[in-house]
Order: C-alpha cells, then sequence, then structure tokens
C-alpha cells in the first residue's frame, strides 16, 4: 500500500508539471465515455432490462402474416384461437385505434384527449402484472358492461396528485361516467407507452352500436363480423403454457386460422397470422435504430482513444531520458510498468468522473427529446449497471495506454537511453503514430460521411413541394360527440364562421382526414363539395 501511495502521488506530481496533456486527455476521453454512457443508458433501459411483466419470455404477440399496417384480427376470430390452442395458457383481447380510441377525458381539470385502451378481463392476468393500487375489473363486469376504468400512473400522478384517496371516484369518458378502482405500475406502458387508462372491451363507445353505420347491431364496428381494415381493430396478446416456444404457437395458429378460412369463409380476414416475442414486437425498429447509433459513438470513444494515445507517444518522447536514470538507478521494470498504468489509471479515472457529469446533464435532454414512442425511454438513467460499463472501458483504456506507453521505452537497456538520448524519430514510433493517425481518419471519415447524408437527407424532405403553401397555415383536430349527424354538421359550421371571423385569419377550411394516408383513402381520392372526386 505504501509503494501505490508512492506512485499514486508521483503520477498526480507528474501530470500537475504538465497541464496541458493532462487536460486535453481527460476532456477528449471524457467525449468519447460520456456519449457512450448516454446510448448505453438508453439501449439498458429500452433493450436489455427485462419487460416488468411476470416470465415476459413467454409472452407473445400476434399479428398479421401481411398487413405491414397490422390492421388487427376479427374478434370472433381471436376468440376461436382461444378456445383452440394448447399452446397458450390464456389469450387476451384489446381494442386501441388512433382515431377510434381517443376519447375526451375529464379527470380533476380540463378536458384532455387522451390514447384509453379497451381490454378483455383476462389482459392485465395475461400480462402478469397487478395494478399497484387497488384492483382490475372482473368477467362479470365485462359482460355486464361496467364502466370501470384501470388508471396508468402518469394519469393518476397528473391529475390526482398520486393520491390513494382515488379509488372510488369517477371520471368523465366521452361523456359518459367511469368508476376508478385501480392504477398501474409506473413502469406498465402496454399496448404503447401513451397509454392512459384501460377499461372493460364492452364499455367502448362503439361496442353494439348500430347508430354509426345505420345497419343492424350486428353490423356494428367492434362486433366480430364488421369489416376489420375499418373499424375491427382487435390485437391479442397470449401467454405460452411454461415449455412452450414459439415455433409451436406459430405452427398452432397457422393451423387454426387454415381450419378458419374452410370451416368459416370472411372476406375480411387476413391470409395468415404471425406470432412474435411480445418485446421484440414492442422495441421493432428502435432496435437497429439504438445498435447504429451505439456503433456511431462507439466510433467517437475510439478516436478519442487514438488522440490520446498519439499525446501519449509523444509526451513519452521527454520522458525516456527520466526512465533510463530511474532504471539505471535500480528500479525494475515491473515498478517502472506499474507507474505508466498508475498515471494511465488516473487519467481515465478523472475522465470517467468528467464524462459521468456530462452524461447525466446529457441524458436529460436525450430523454426529452427522444419521440414518445420509443419504449421506456423515460427509464433511462445513470444506474449502476452503466457506471459498471463506464469502468470498464477505462480500465481496457488504462491498461492498453499503460502498457502502450512503457513498452517502448522499458525495452531498451538502461545505459543506452543514458548514452544516446531519446531516440525521437525511432521507426517503431513513426510508425506506431502513422497508424493511429490513418486510424482517426478513417474512423472520422465513417462518421463524417454518415452526418452528410443526414444532413443531406433532412433538406431533400424539407424540399419536397406537398402541393400547397405551408406557410402561415395552421391545424386544428376536433373529436366533437354530437346526438346526431345534422348536430354534428351545424357544429362544425358553427366553428367555421367563427374561425373565418377571427382577426388574422384570411381563409379557412374543413376536411374529415387531414393528410392521413390510410386504408379508407387508398386510392388516394379526395372529394371536393360540388366537384367529382379527384386523385
Amino acid at each position: 500500500m505504501n509503494r501505490l501511495l508512492q506512485d499514486v502521488c508521483y503520477a498526480l506530481r507528474q501530470l500537475r508539471k504538465s497541464p496541458g496533456f493532462t487536460v486535453v486527455g481527460i476532456l477528449t476521453l471524457a467525449v468519447g465515455i460520456a456519449a457512450n454512457s448516454i446510448i448505453f443508458s438508453v439501449i439498458e433501459a429500452v433493450l436489455l432490462r427485462r419487460l416488468p411483466y411476470k416470465d415476459p419470455e413467454r409472452l407473445a404477440r400476434f399479428r398479421d402474416f401481411e398487413d405491414p399496417a397490422d390492421a388487427g384480427f376479427l374478434l370472433k376470430d381471436l376468440r376461436f384461437l382461444r378456445s383452440q390452442s394448447r399452446v397458450f395458457q390464456d389469450i387476451a383481447f384489446f381494442y386501441r385505434d388512433s382515431g377510434f380510441s381517443k376519447v375526451t377525458l375529464i379527470a380533476a381539470g380540463e378536458p384532455d384527449s387522451v390514447q384509453g385502451a379497451y381490454v378483455s378481463s383476462n389482459f392485465f392476468p395475461v400480462m402478469g402484472i397487478a395494478p399497484a393500487l387497488g384492483r382490475g375489473f372482473t368477467a362479470e363486469e365485462e359482460l355486464r358492461r361496467e364502466r370501470v376504468v384501470v388508471l396508468s400512473h402518469g394519469l393518476w400522478m397528473e391529475r390526482f396528485g398520486g393520491s390513494a384517496a382515488v379509488l372510488g371516484h369517477s371520471l368523465e369518458i366521452d361523456g359518459e361516467k367511469f368508476q376508478i378502482i385501480g392504477v398501474m405500475p409506473a413502469a406498465f406502458q402496454f399496448p404503447a407507452p401513451d397509454q392512459r387508462f384501460w377499461a372493460p372491451m364492452t364499455t367502448n363507445r362503439y361496442w353494439n352500436d348500430p347508430a354509426l353505420t345505420n345497419v343492424s347491431s350486428s353490423e356494428s364496428p367492434l362486433h366480430p363480423t364488421h369489416a376489420r381494415y375499418f373499424y375491427a381493430r382487435w390485437q391479442a396478446v397470449g401467454r405460452l403454457l411454461p415449455g412452450r416456444g414459439l415455433g409451436q404457437a406459430q405452427t398452432e395458429t397457422s393451423t387454426l386460422f387454415a381450419r378458419l378460412a374452410q370451416t368459416d369463409p370472411d372476406i375480411n380476414r387476413g391470409r395468415g397470422i404471425r406470432v412474435e416475442q411480445l418485446a421484440n414486437r414492442l422495441r421493432g425498429e428502435t432496435r437497429r435504430a439504438l445498435l447504429v447509433l451505439f456503433c456511431a459513438v462507439l466510433f467517437v470513444l475510439l478516436i478519442a482513444c487514438g488522440n490520446l494515445a498519439n499525446l501519449t507517444l509523444a509526451r513519452g518522447v521527454l520522458r525516456e531520458q527520466e526512465i533510463a536514470v530511474r532504471a539505471a538507478l535500480g528500479a525494475g521494470r515491473s515498478r517502472l510498468m506499474l507507474q505508466f498504468l498508475t498515471e494511465s489509471i488516473l487519467i481515465c479515472l478523472f475522465a470517467a468522473a468528467t464524462g459521468l457529469t456530462l452524461a447525466s446533464q446529457g441524458l436529460r435532454l436525450v430523454v426529452a427529446a427522444a419521440p414518445a414512442e420509443i419504449l421506456r425511454i423515460g427509464e433511462a438513467k445513470l444506474d449502476l449497471g452503466v457506471v459498471v460499463f463506464t469502468m470498464g472501458i477505462c480500465i481496457a483504456v488504462a491498461i492498453f495506454f499503460g502498457l502502450a506507453s512503457g513498452w517502448k521505452v522499458l525495452g531498451q537497456e538502461p545505459s543506452r537511453w543514458l548514452k544516446t538520448g531519446p531516440n525521437i524519430g525511432s521507426r517503431f514510433r513513426l510508425r506506431t503514430r502513422s497508424i493511429l493517425v490513418a486510424t482517426e481518419f478513417a474512423l472520422a471519415l465513417v462518421l463524417l460521411a454518415g452526418a452528410g447524408l443526414l444532413v443531406r437527407s433532412f433538406f431533400a424532405l424539407r424540399a419536397v413541394d406537398p402541393g400547397f403553401i405551408p406557410e402561415k397555415v395552421l391545424t386544428i383536430k376536433i373529436s366533437p360527440e354530437m346526438e346526431s349527424p345534422a348536430a354534428t354538421r351545424t357544429f362544425y359550421d358553427v366553428v367555421l364562421k367563427r374561425v373565418r371571423s377571427l382577426s388574422g385569419v384570411e381563409a379557412a377550411g374543413q376536411v374529415d382526414a387531414l393528410f392521413e394516408l390510410g386504408a379508407q383513402s387508398e386510392l388516394g381520392l379526395r372529394a371536393i363539395e360540388g366537384r367529382a372526386p379527384e386523385r
């Protein structure tokens, strides 16, 4: 311990004697460490951390085999799958669509348009997670269409201040009173990160409602026989039996759907069904984007290491005489090598402390700027795993540079260094520095090319002509709930008249779907009042 303390004190004196080298080396390495720590924190939260469910590896999600829009399935088909399956322990259903599940919610404050999910009574047991407060709803409540609701943790905190007295209170969803019976944990964000509540599937405003389509109740949008591409966006998640795999599940579901095609032909049914692990399905394209980004910041770290290596080699020239004197006075090679390692470790530790400080601030900016669709991005933090990852990088870098710094100096006899002095132009040193410079240039060129392509793509997208003049154009999306189509039309006319009368408004119009490319506009047609539909 006494020898180690001597090495540390001597290393600190050497670093203090070379403030330029010390500051530049620490800051150079700190930038690379900070970038890698930030991205690794995000990867750990989004890709590596287990889903907060019981046995998440046994959860599977279903999707249409050929439909990229993932329109969903007919409810009768999913019920048939649940009743006939021998691979799944249970299968739960849920209904969520950006158009029809977006509801107006009034809870302890102003109305808000939020995302809700209408789920089967076995939804929470299948997911393997229970409400953090209160309970879920039962099969009897679903059958009786009782208006009960389970809140997300975010909605509970925002509207009710996290009070446990929220149970039994009521909130208004699309003009209907719902009783609050539970609150989910903060980590539960399914089927999407913006989920605000879960209610029984039978309490959806379109359940068996013939008014929407002006047909019999059997043709209601959420009825099992209705066209799935327009309204029936039923999804399912299943829990596999212990010992069963995705391959078995895929084989069984494909066989059952093939049987359905023969016994119950339906033009609204898809051509097949695909079974995917829930974790992979949720992460989707996020995995690829994060891995690409991690490779980019890893290049930044390698460039920083190359810069530090060049600085170390240049500094080593000035220390050859000193090392030779110490060796001539009796210092062994292992003792001198330990001194080099001590200095490298100190530089890396200072760089790690600086890098983690930068990362803590940068991570907040990354989380705030990241799209809300990225699953669990808000949980990214500099936890123990990130610190261990950072320290692992530092130790590896310290060992490499510590050995590299002393290898050439300690490879010669002390008497030779005392006679000839430092060999600044040695072939070994020149070759090593040339390799480092070439490597740095190659890595920087890759990053520069990628950044250039991103900037070019950005300006290319900005230059696309949308077919109209977007400057000074404002859009407002409203979803009124009226008693009849005539009342809805009157409402829109009044709103449009008032908007046109506002000071500074030059013109105003209304459209049913603003620049949406979905199943209802596959033909590219747009009807204008008084004219025939045009593409």
